[in-house]
């Protein structure tokens, strides 16, 4: 595996530690690249994994020192296929990779384009991998690319089951991400504050890291809160590498996105029973089926998203049937399935004619 990055920013990082800790627990042989330490590489230690790390500079005159010490280490440690997350680090396995004869993927989880880098990651590396239909329009330019979409992987059947609730029990509206722009806390903020007085036991819980590139989000955002009388109804989890707690507590989850690849977060949502109110953006319709699972709203009707949350607190026949379709649901992206596929596309590209 392949990740220019050193900390954790987002739901790719965390698909790829799961890909690997999988992919170790069937007997593969799987290690990590990444170009300095960091939370990334002490949590792939931690479960065990070889960690090396290389310099991947931003893409310009640095790049032709570091590429030299990555055809050094490829000689070092050998491997037969370089598994890149994020468009840097293709770049660097791409080229690295045609040198030493060693296939090379893009794993694209972002559907943004990338005008300068795109049109040569197409042709450096051997496959293109989305995790959606939706991240794969990114490449509608190519009409040969034809990128192969693997849904991310979860271990659903480990996740527990939700409590009994008791009739005392406040109501959380549950937010799981990163506090960015992208992912709109802000709207999460503006559903909750709408319902507050008509709902008063409803809290709001935030459960997710600061925007590492844009701390001024979440910073607003607190601001916001903390002028607010409801100040007192608004829980800030930060960070959590164990999340079902919080499900656990939750009645139903709020994902106001500008865009998904995928997201996680409604996989995980679906496999602890509770139902999703989400805008109908990138990836999400390809993982919620409207009305079974959740609610989707067109983007980005902040009021309509307000009445799907109304409705679903106060309808609890129609909530909890949709959080009991939900497990069936998440095991379509379960984790197992998730490293069928990639073994497949690994032992295409190694050529022992097993693969597809």
């Amino acid at each position: 595996m392949v990740n220019h990055h050193t900390e954790i920013v987002g739901g790719g990082e965390l698909s790829m530690l799961q890909l690997m800790d999988g992919l170790k627990a069937i007997g593969e042989s799987v290690s990590l690249i990444t170009s300095g330490p960091g939370e990334l590489a002490e949590r792939a230690g931690e479960n065990g994994h070889t960690v090396h790390m290389v310099p991947m500079p931003p893409i310009g005159p640095g790049s032709i020192r570091a590429l030299g010490k990555w055809h050094k280490k490829l000689q070092e440690i050998g491997g037969e296929v370089l598994h890149a997350q994020t468009p840097r680090a293709a770049f660097y396995a791409g080229l690295a990779g045609r040198r030493a004869s060693v296939a090379s993927i893009f794993h694209c989880r972002v559907a943004a384009r990338d005008r300068k880098l795109d049109p040569i990651l197409v042709r450096l590396v051997s496959r293109v991998v989305c995790n959606s239909r939706a991240t794969s329009e990114r490449f509608e330019s190519w009409p040969w690319l034809k990128p192969l979409v693997i849904y991310n992987g979860l271990d659903v059947e480990v996740m527990p089951l939700l409590p009994d609730r008791g009739e005392t029990r406040k109501t959380n509206l549950l937010f799981v991400g990163r506090l960015s722009e992208e992912k709109q806390p802000d709207v999460a903020w503006e559903v909750f504050s709408g319902l507050a007085e008509e709902f008063p036991e409803l809290n709001l819980v935030f459960v997710g890291s600061d925007d590492l590139l844009n701390p001024s989000v979440a910073a607003n955002l607190r601001k916001r809160v903390a002028h607010s009388p409801l100040k007192e109804r608004v829980v800030w989890a930060g960070a959590r590498q164990h999340v079902s707690p919080w499900y656990a507590m939750a009645e139903l989850v709020i994902m106001p996105s500008k865009y998904e690849g995928f997201g996680r977060v409604l996989v995980e949502a679906m496999a602890h029973r509770l139902p999703v109110v989400a805008f109908r953006v990138g990836g999400i319709p390809e993982v919620i089926e409207n009305g079974r699972q959740g609610i989707l709203i067109e983007p980005y009707d902040i009021d309509a998203m307000r009445e799907a949350v109304r409705e679903l607190l106060q309808d609890d026949v129609k909530r909890r049937q949709m959080g009991e379709a939900g497990p069936d649901r998440a095991r379509k992206f379960s984790l197992s399935s998730h490293i069928e596929a990639v073994i497949r596309l690994y032992r295409s590209l190694a050529g022992d004619g097993r693969g597809d």
